[in-house]
């Protein structure tokens, strides 16, 4: 957990880049990259899910009690590998009258990803990164949410 930590300050304290945003009223879902010269030949990377919930909403952990866990279904480009979602630390979920619903996030959430991009990329060109992210925002009712996010990242020739 304590890297969790730290690579979420890492994350705030360097370059990040959005290209895709998904809004919902209850929800806003941004993809984040942290690759400041793009992707680096087979050098993992880190990209993100941010959600953004608007207030007394909440989506849930990836052991949520009740209710179902944010998911990302990635499409990537052949010899690309993700790593599967490294969860932050949850908090008890609870409405209104106090009764415990699940675990699960409100405010603003990373939820961060590690992309690992193939040795024989060929550097100079670009990649596009797809995901479809699902999740369930609740307040006194729940609703499924999802997105199609994307990137398309320049594929760095050298090491930054």
């Amino acid at each position: 957990m304590v890297w969790c930590f730290v690579l979420a300050c890492l994350w705030v304290a360097s370059p990040v880049r959005a290209q895709s945003t998904f809004n919902t009223p209850q929800v806003r879902a941004e993809l984040t990259w942290h690759a400041p010269q793009g992707a680096d030949i087979g050098r993992p990377m880190h990209l993100g899910l941010v959600l953004q919930h608007q207030k007394d909403w909440h989506t849930y952990w990836l052991k949520p009690g009740t209710g179902l866990a944010t998911s990302l279904k990635w499409a990537l480009p052949p010899g690309w590998s993700a790593g599967a979602i490294q969860w932050p630390a949850p908090h008890v979920i609870k409405d209104k009258a106090g009764n415990t619903t699940g675990s699960g996030f409100e405010g603003d959430l990373l939820l961060p990803v590690t992309l690992t991009p193939p040795a024989d990329l060929a550097p100079g060109g670009t990649v596009e990164l797809k995901a479809r992210a699902d999740w369930l925002m609740c307040e006194e009712i729940c609703v499924p949410g999802n997105a199609a996010v994307a990137f398309t990242l320049p594929v760095a020739v050298g090491a930054p």
